[in-house]
């Protein structure tokens, strides 16, 4: 399933299931993956780029900020709110990362 509610981009590229992205509001989404990617979710302006070998089971963003995923391994939830950066590089798991306020957050 793919939905577009005003103006905004999407791109996919994947060489497998992408069960569900949805788009509301002006935002760029782009997802490529080999696997799995269970649910992308953006509201208001922002940018989502996901690049992963494995699932990524959730994504959601809300308020102005940029969150960037590049892992290896599964990374089960991220979550922004308000304005900031989170930026997640790594190899293994990454249960859960949540950030509130506005600062810089770097995983490597």
């Amino acid at each position: 399933m793919l939905t577009h509610k005003g103006s905004n981009d999407l791109t996919v590229s994947t060489e497998h299931h992408t069960s569900m992205l949805i788009q509301k509001g002006s935002n760029d989404l782009a997802v490529n993956t080999e696997h799995n990617t269970s649910m992308l979710t953006q509201k208001r302006s922002y940018d989502l780029v996901v690049n992963t070998e494995h699932n990524t089971s959730l994504l959601t963003q809300k308020g102005s900020n940029d969150l960037a995923v590049n892992t290896e391994h599964n990374t089960s939830m991220l979550t922004q709110k308000g304005s900031y950066y989170l930026v997640v590089n790594t190899e293994h798991n990454t249960s859960l990362l949540t950030r509130k306020g506005s600062y810089d957050f770097a995983v490597n």
